[in-house]
């Protein structure tokens, strides 16, 4: 997977982010569940983009990418 699609993929985990933050809000009305949410979605987030999880770039890609005429 290439950094402008984990980009753009971590970009649109802002929504979610957002959403269920003032679900948290709305629930225990405490700024703590919501700070700990948006560092769980930061890590999750900052992972993906730097390629340490085993699925966000997988053996079909690599195969894909390696076999390409301009590699």
């Amino acid at each position: 997977m290439d950094i402008f699609r984990r980009i753009g993929i971590a970009i649109v985990m802002i929504v979610p982010t957002f959403v269920i933050a003032g679900a948290l809000w709305s629930l225990f009305h405490s700024w703590l569940p919501i700070f700990i949410w948006v560092i769980v979605m930061a890590a999750f987030a900052a992972g993906l983009v730097s390629g340490k999880f085993p699925w966000s770039c997988s053996h079909s890609d690599q195969n894909h990418l390696s076999s390409h005429p301009s590699a």
